[in-house]
């Protein structure tokens, strides 16, 4: 048995390593061809066109962000027993945000998030973690459909039916994940099927269960979603206005609607985590994608 223990430890860390490695590659050959495309005196040349005020209005906005979405993540606990505080909420989404500039995608600052939350809370764990990938996944169909809102908006921007593909295939994919989680019947067929599986099968079991708790939940207090979608336009217009403002400074002449486009889907493809907190894929996903607009890689 502990043999067994013992290379079950060893080959969950050589996958770790693999990945690790993996992801280095990926953000290295990104980091790459971006150098081998980009103008770096350019490059830097924009970075001086930025004023202070810019800079320090965009940080005061990235914190009063993280501030409203510490809200919504709030309101879309059910947080029976109120462990978690107004001040750790806010915290706990500080602390994701940092952890985002090297983890895994946009979304890797949800594992710090929620080992903050496992340590901070002494019941009902299951569900205050679940409530952050609730979340995520609020955050994730307000910006797409955002994106579509303002493609709607642009219907002679170049490159427009290839912005509304991945948005609207994106769009399609979690509408269907989310009626396919919301059947219980699915959801009772997936736990006959986990059964045989052990106790890997029982984590499963009980996190499906908790999952169906907080449907329960939601449908009893369905004001909790729909003021958690409000909260959804200012946190994302906010960054938006801080992009179409970067970009008029660097004198990039795109209109804001084309913002939001760009800024949806760069955010999207982000979030899969491929290289630590998306470095190059990000810078890679802009310059492809304003390319369309005929706007340069370094103002990109």
């Amino acid at each position: 048995m502990n043999g067994n223990k013992l290379n079950y430890i060893l080959n969950m860390q050589l996958k770790k390593y693999i990945q690790f490695g993996f992801r280095l590659l990926i953000m290295c050959g990104t980091l790459y061809l971006l150098w081998s495309i980009v103008d770096i005196s350019v490059l830097c040349k924009s970075f001086t066109q930025i004023p202070a005020w810019a800079f320090i209005t965009a940080c005061f906005i990235a914190v009063f962000r993280i501030w409203l979405t510490s809200i919504r993540w709030r309101t879309l606990n059910p947080n029976l027993s109120a462990q978690i505080t107004k001040r750790q909420y806010f915290f706990c989404m500080m602390a994701s945000s940092t952890f985002n500039m090297f983890m895994p995608g946009a979304l890797g600052g949800d594992i710090a998030r929620t080992v903050i939350v496992y340590k901070s809370v002494e019941s009902e764990r299951a569900i205050n973690i679940m409530s952050i990938f609730v979340d995520r996944i609020i955050g994730f169909v307000s910006i797409i459909i955002l994106g579509i809102i303002a493609c709607l908006f642009s219907l002679k921007l170049p490159g427009l039916s290839q912005y509304i593909l991945i948005l609207l295939v994106c769009l399609v994919a979690l509408i269907s994940l989310t009626l396919f989680s919301l059947s219980r019947k699915i959801i009772i067929i997936i736990e006959k099927l986990l059964k045989p599986f052990g106790s890997p099968g029982k984590k499963i079991i009980k996190l499906l269960k908790t999952w169906h708790e907080m449907l329960i939940f939601y449908k009893k207090y369905p004001s909790r979603v729909v003021i958690a979608l409000l909260l959804c336009i200012p946190i994302h217009l906010l960054w938006f206005i801080v992009m179409y403002i970067l970009a008029n400074i660097n004198g990039i002449e795109i209109s804001f609607f084309t913002i939001i486009i760009i800024t949806s889907l760069v955010w999207i493809i982000t979030a899969i985590p491929i290289t630590f907190s998306g470095m190059g894929v990000r810078e890679l996903s802009f310059v492809y994608l304003l390319s369309l607009q005929g706007i340069s890689s370094e103002a990109a």
